[in-house]
């Protein structure tokens, strides 16, 4: 995987929009995304009828086959951007918001009756699935073209990368609330001893440990034991 900027990735993208976007255009997002948005749209507007529940299922499924699909294929382009976070941040922000604007529009032409509600709960989905997706590409999984795997294979892994795109938000979290405390975010173990103490002194130059006296712990040394024989004959 070919490490480059975020501000790189999305060039390659507006330089290449068909080979980003359409030869890589992504399947199995637009197979797995639209069946579960479809759902969303069905259960939002089932209230209203179940008539009204079918037409909104339909049209979301056809519109997220097409928004989806683009929606992965950037998401895989980012991938291997870094640093992370702003990989996460564009893709959080540039393709969604085009996308739920469209999306906006079909279903208002299309008379969706529980709009509002149906948009609250897709715009929730594809903050969770963009960032879980992201999580999945970085590691293989969920792509299309060269190292692609089967969907199958891709499906058997998708609850043990659930798990551990779970631990790695909860160890996220409680990193940033330690930086903000002002404590150091990772553990004092995971750091090498060379490492601990130069991170130590940059906090408290003091912090440099100092040999306690003999008098003060009892304790005396054998340099100490041949010094008083020597001076005392």
């Amino acid at each position: 995987m070919d490490n480059r900027s975020v501000s790189a990735a999305l060039w390659g993208v507006l330089r290449h929009p068909v080979t980003e976007l359409v030869h890589n255009w992504n399947w199995k997002s637009a197979i797995l995304s639209s069946g579960c948005r479809a759902l969303i749209f069905f259960a939002a507007n089932a209230p209203a009828g179940v008539g009204a529940g079918v037409r909104a299922m339909l049209t979301e499924l056809l519109f997220r086959a097409c928004a989806s699909g683009l929606l992965g294929s950037l998401t895989q382009t980012l991938r291997s951007a870094q640093p992370a976070w702003a990989a996460a941040v564009a893709a959080l922000l540039i393709m969604p918001a085009a996308g739920h604007l469209a999306e906006y529009a079909v279903h208002a032409a299309a008379g969706t009756p529980r709009l509002a509600a149906s948009l609250s709960a897709s715009i929730g989905f594809t903050c969770l699935t963009t960032l879980f997706n992201l999580f999945a590409m970085r590691r293989g999984v969920l792509i299309v073209g060269a190292g692609q795997r089967p969907l199958r294979e891709d499906l058997r892994l998708l609850p043990r990368l659930f798990a551990a795109f779970v631990i790695a938000g909860c160890e996220s979290i409680v990193a940033a609330a330690g930086s903000v405390a002002g404590r150091e975010p990772c553990s004092h173990e995971d750091t090498p001893p060379d490492q601990r103490l130069s991170r130590d002194l940059r906090r408290d130059p003091d912090h440099l440990p100092r040999a306690p006296a003999a008098g003060r712990t009892g304790v005396e040394t054998a340099g100490a034991r041949r010094a008083r024989r020597t001076r005392f004959g």
